[in-house]
Formats: structure tokens, C-alpha cells, sequence
């Protein structure tokens, strides 16, 4: 949400949340001659009843577009029996049960070679929103704008602490560079300056925990937009060997989630302290 008010010598610039979950209205008056120009954030929330007409002319009309052609938009694929929450405020700046589970699935891209950790950047998940219960094609094409592919990076684990977990915790709040995981947790600190803030890490070890070893060797599954450098990440020029994108995580989550669902089970990813934040 932005704000630069009108001076003598530049324009209002307003821009309102992704989503326009908040708005700017602008109001345009005179007081006397002088024009005057007033900028209020509008939460768009269930206390703003839906258009009808919107909802038929706008909505459904799109809606319509999309099944037309993908005919499985709606399809259920899975059931959750828990809250996922994708939401961008969540997936940027703090530890998400939607990020759990997709983290989780990268672990297995190459089953050949399973990865000790996994790492998706915040700004990959862009559904931001909220569901439970039926999990529909719909979920998975909104949470995946764009193909993401998952590589593999060797590291040592004082790199796996500096070179990724670090590079996501060092920017602000609602920064896309912020990280899910999966097989680690650590707790970091937003006071300290970059580089310093993680301040605890535990790689997982079966149905346990160990302190990270900085001279071991983890497995790291990434998404191709990091493996690539996006975000700042350039671990890559830190790997012992790589194994470049393969698999998108978009159908390794389809097939995870359509296999439990056929064996009649329910997923129930929950947020289980892998981040955690000194406040």
C-alpha cells in the first residue's frame, strides 16, 4: 500500500494491496480556488456487500472463460483437514501450513536422490488466500502463476545457514525473498543487522532434530528462480554440485495430493514452529 502525497511540485501517487484487498478512494474538491486532494485506504472486506452486478458481468463471465478452457478448473484433487493459508501476508513474512506442504513435496522432486532440505521463496506461493476441506485444481493453478522447477544443490551446512537462510530473513516484511521450508528450523531475529539475524539451527534427522553442521554436506531442493539468482539468492556459486530444474512443483503437489485422495486420505499440514521469530 503506498502513499506519496501531492506537494507543489509533484503529483498524489496512490497504489493500493495486491489483490486490492485495501484501496485508495480519492476525493477531488476546490477550497476557494485552490483545488484539494484526499486520499483514504479502504479496507475491501465482507463488510462491503458484493455488486450482483459485478458478480454476473465480471465474475462468473471469467469464470466461464476458464472452464471453457480448462474443463477440470473445478475438479477436486484432495482434502485438507486443516486450514492452508497462502495468504501473501503469511507466505512473506512468517512460517504457513501451504508452505509447509509444498516445501514437504519438493523434498521428494527426484526420489532417487531425496533432498535433506527444502526452500521455496514467499513470492513463488501467489494464491493469497485461505481454504480447508476440498482442495480443487483451481487451488493449485492460483497458488502457481508460473512454472516453477525444482534443482537440487549441494551445500555445506555453514553456506545452507549464510547463503540461504540468511538471504531470506534479510529483507523486510512482505518481502518475496522470505522463505518456506522443509527438513529445517531455525529462529531468527529482525533486530540484528542482515547476515546476523539467524540465530538457532536444527536440521531434521529422522523423527529428531541435530544442530546444523557447518562442515556437513545437505542436499537443498530450490526452485528454479533461486537456483537461477533471483532475489539475491547466489548459493549456487557456493554448491559442491547441482543437479539443474526438473520437475515442476505444481504436478509433484498434484500427484501427492491426488494419491492421498485416492487412498481416501486427508492431508493436515499445520504451522509447527520450523520459523520462528524473536519478537
Amino acid at each position: 500500500l503506498i502513499h506519496d502525497p501531492a506537494t507543489d511540485s509533484t503529483a498524489l501517487i496512490t497504489k493500493g494491496d495486491s489483490n486490492a484487498r485495501r484501496v485508495w478512494r480519492v476525493a477531488f474538491s476546490r477550497r476557494g480556488g485552490t483545488p484539494v486532494v484526499r486520499a483514504d485506504s479502504v479496507n475491501v472486506d465482507a463488510s462491503i456487500p458484493l455488486d450482483p452486478a459485478y458478480q454476473a458481468q465480471v465474475v462468473e463471465k471469467y469464470r466461464g472463460e476458464i472452464r471453457e478452457k480448462v474443463p477440470f478448473f473445478d475438479a477436486r484433487i484432495g482434502t485438507s483437514a486443516t486450514r492452508l493459508d497462502g495468504r501473501e501476508e503469511t507466505v512473506r513474512d512468517a512460517e504457513s501450513s501451504w508452505g509447509n506442504y509444498l516445501a514437504d513435496v519438493m523434498r521428494g522432486a527426484f526420489p532417487d536422490v531425496p533432498a535433506d532440505v527444502a526452500v521455496i521463496n514467499g513470492g513463488a506461493i501467489r494464491i493469497d488466500d485461505t481454504f480447508e476441506g476440498p482442495i480443487r485444481w483451481e487451488h493449485l493453478a492460483r497458488t502457481f502463476g508460473f512454472p516453477t522447477r525444482v534443482a537440487l544443490v549441494w551445500l555445506r551446512g555453514r553456506d545452507l545457514r549464510q547463503t540461504v537462510l540468511e538471504q531470506g530473513v534479510s529483507g523486510g516484511r512482505g518481502e518475496g525473498r522470505f522463505l518456506q521450508v522443509s527438513g529445517v528450523r531455525f529462529t531468527f531475529d529482525r533486530s540484528k543487522r542482515p547476515g546476523e539475524r539467524v540465530t538457532r539451527v536444527e536440521v531434521q534427522q529422522g523423527d529428531g532434530w541435530a544442530p546444523l553442521d557447518d562442515d556437513r554436506v545437505y542436499t537443498v531442493a530450490v526452485p528454479d528462480y533461486l537456483y537461477g539468482g533471483g532475489d539475491g539468492y547466489h548459493f549456487k556459486d557456493r554448491a559442491i554440485t547441482t543437479l539443474p530444474p526438473g520437475p515442476d512443483v505444481k504436478l509433484l503437489v498434484f500427484d501427492a495430493l491426488s494419491a492421498a485422495y485416492a487412498r481416501g486420505e486427508s492431508i493436515a499440514p499445520k504451522v509447527e514452529g520450523r520459523i520462528t521469530e524473536v519478537r
